[in-house]
């Protein structure tokens, strides 16, 4: 099994800096301060969070039900995947439960699981306005 590098102190939980790489074939050494790359500081659990909604295409409500969760479970963990990687959430408010990334079949069946209301349907279907 593979170790990947901690992207943060076991002890004290600071940042890691990266002080020298070596290559596996030729031995060359390369010494300097490399700083790791954000994803160094998911865990284990977080990152393989990342490579399923990636294999889903970013589709969150896919995720859920591969992952037997509920939307969402799915949606807290992917907030905190980006806070984890210093990114802004921003949009959460325009994007409804759900995902944008569904397609005009996967929101009627969202209505018929009763997933979704029909405004909401109407509204992921290209209908901005909503009723009261």
């Amino acid at each position: 099994m593979t170790m990947h590098a901690p992207g943060t102190c076991p002890f004290c939980g600071g940042d890691l800096q990266v002080e020298a790489l070596r290559c596996t074939d030729c031995r060359t050494r390369i010494e300097g301060r490399f700083d790791l790359l954000p994803f160094h500081r998911l865990s284990t659990a977080e990152l393989r969070f990342l490579l399923r909604f990636l294999q889903h295409w970013g589709n969150l409500s896919r995720l859920a039900r591969e992952m037997g969760v509920s939307y969402p479970t799915v949606r807290a963990r992917y907030r905190e995947l980006l806070e984890t990687l210093g990114l802004e959430v921003t949009g959460e408010e325009e994007m409804p439960e759900g995902t944008s990334f569904l397609s005009p079949q996967e929101v009627l069946e969202a209505l018929e699981r009763g997933e979704i209301s029909v405004d909401e349907a109407l509204h992921r279907l290209g209908r901005k306005e909503r009723h009261p």
